[in-house]
């Protein structure tokens, strides 16, 4: 298919990346001098306190039918999109590849989320019984919105920078952007690559694996010179993109660096709409998140790449408030459905998903231990390999997932 239908609108100009026009704000190429922010502080005991709250209801809700029928959803984390458009064309991604399919793309009003919008969103959520965890990315690339830095700001101001955090493919994360991300105490930024550089440029067309790689440890070094823990810099690596040998040497030169690195399977999800709904009600998506596009409609989760579930749900933020839509009468009928295993009442992509195999269903026996020593502890979640630097204990890995 052509990619131009996925290309941004020419009037939105992604060149000005990263300029900032608040009135206090650094203009691109002009960083503020970095200094930690409050949002640097330790956690309180009432947030820890969340957090073990948090991990306990995730348990059931993900976990248990019984704590899905009695337990009342809530809204424990959520996606908002900041950009639509992809300045790479990586060959399994089902929005911007050689795989994409436009029946199942829904294709937003506007690329790039309006930071107006977004002030709103954090409004709503300021409403929640706890802080939200944030997280940026859905099928596009952040670092492309012209107004980044502004968004970084707004974040910080607002009290939300801590429990925010994006994936990038890290060809923009240049010192503007990686400064006004310290600056504001982002709380993790997560960078795809795969392996070593031959097989990234491979599979992530319009790559540079060396320019990525630098970006990485220039963002590490604006953070330790701030003084500051955050953001936490993780890696992320889908398989197959280089050797077993390839891949143990690159963990051996950046897991020192980084908070974590996983690699993740290449999953087919261009392929889930073909398969049948088998009945099982344990997805916990919709009662515990949602997504929102850059135009303010509703998908039903991180999988549903491209909104093909939007065409189904019709809803957007722009009419109603997060905690409204998340409570309202369409997700509430939905999530009924899902218990009494109605497919015909389910969207679509419901029908043939099977992301309740690999993340959509915790299951504690799914979580084993691979290596603990000195240098690292390895563990898998069923899908996910997760490698962490040091010495670590399996339980404390798991909360950290809702930290």
């Amino acid at each position: 298919m052509s990619h131009a239908l996925l290309s941004p609108p020419k009037q939105e100009n992604p060149s000005h990346a990263g300029a900032d026009t608040t009135s206090g704000g650094a203009a691109t190429g002009h960083a503020a001098p970095l200094s930690p922010t409050a949002a640097h502080s330790r956690l309180t005991l009432r947030q820890r306190l969340d957090r073990w709250r948090r991990f306990l209801k995730v348990g059931l809700l993900q976990g248990t039918t019984l704590g899905k029928r009695w337990l009342r959803p809530e809204l424990l984390s959520l996606t908002v999109e900041l950009c639509r458009a992809c300045n790479l064309r990586c060959t399994y991604c089902a929005m911007h590849g050689e795989v994409a399919d436009r029946n199942r793309i829904h294709l937003p009003s506007t690329y790039f989320l309006d930071p107006a919008l977004l002030e709103t969103i954090l409004k709503d959520l300021d409403a929640a019984r706890t802080k939200i965890p944030l997280n940026l990315s859905y099928s596009g690339e952040a670092l492309l919105h012209p107004r980044f830095v502004e968004i970084m700001n707004l974040l910080g101001r607002r009290g939300h920078a801590s429990i925010c955090g994006f994936t990038t493919n890290g060809m923009l994360l240049d010192e503007a952007r990686s400064a006004a991300i310290v600056r504001n105490g982002i709380g993790e930024v997560c960078i795809s690559v795969d392996g070593d550089g031959e097989g990234h440029e491979l599979r992530r067309r319009r790559s540079a694996y060396s320019r990525i790689m630098a970006n990485v440890l220039r963002l590490i070094e604006l953070r330790d010179a701030a003084g500051s823990s955050r953001p936490r810099v993780t890696l992320k690596a889908v398989a197959g993109g280089c050797s077993s040998a390839d891949f143990e040497a690159f963990l051996q030169t950046y897991l020192p660096k980084v908070q974590r690195i996983t690699l993740i399977p290449e999953i087919p999800v261009h392929q889930q709409v073909r398969l049948p709904y088998r009945g099982l009600p344990s997805c916990s998506f919709p009662f515990t998140s949602l997504t929102v596009a850059s135009d303010g409609a509703v998908a039903l989760c991180c999988f549903d790449v491209g909104g093909m579930a939007v065409r189904d749900l019709r809803l957007n933020v722009r009419e109603r408030g997060i905690l409204e839509v998340f409570h309202g009468p369409e997700m509430t009928a939905l999530r009924r459905a899902m218990l009494e295993r109605r497919a015909d009442a389910l969207p679509r992509l419901c029908r043939g998903c099977t992301a309740y195999d690999t993340v959509g269903a915790f299951r504690p026996g799914r979580y084993a231990l691979i290596e603990r020593s000195s240098e690292r502890t390895v563990y898998t979640s069923g899908m996910a390999t997760t490698y962490l630097p040091g010495r670590r204990g399996l339980f404390s890995t798991l909360l950290g997932r809702w930290r």
